[in-house]
């Protein structure tokens, strides 16, 4: 399970260092792709391949199955660690979610993904969304918190 939030810089070559509590659960290799809400998405290959096994039982003849598979299958990237545990983000993942060599990252543990967002993007999200959330739990009646 992920949780937390961990702030780290894009470098010049668009590689990112993974927030170290994670590592050990990224070893054999991620799966990145777009998100919702402006955000990338990191799985394990483990996760992944729950995901593509939810994906495959969707049914392909409604149009809105076919576009969600497409948006998200082709925009996913295979990768590793490298051995400084820094990933590469690539460029059209990059500029799908406006995160530029340079820009500082958030990175959300999120149960069994990790969100990746550019930082003005998540402050900003948090702004908007962070209030309403005792109202939003309300409509979680089976939370259990």
């Amino acid at each position: 399970m992920f949780f937390g939030e961990f702030l780290y810089k894009i470098d010049n070559k668009g590689r990112v260092a993974i927030p170290s509590k994670f590592r050990p659960y990224l070893i054999d290799g991620i799966i990145i792709t777009r998100g919702f809400d402006g955000c990338l998405v990191i799985y394990t290959k483990q996760e992944w391949q729950k995901v593509l096994n939810s994906l495959s039982s969707l049914p392909t003849n409604q149009q809105e199955t076919r576009i969600f598979q497409r948006m998200l299958l082709s925009s996913a990237f295979d990768g590793d660690l490298d051995s400084q545990g820094r990933i590469l983000l690539p460029e059209y993942l990059r500029q799908q979610t406006n995160i530029k060599n340079g820009d500082n990252v958030i990175f959300i543990g999120v149960n069994n993904k990790i969100e990746v967002w550019q930082e003005l993007v998540w402050n900003d999200y948090k702004k908007n969304f962070g209030k309403t959330m005792d109202k939003i739990s309300q409509s979680l009646p089976n939370i259990g918190l």
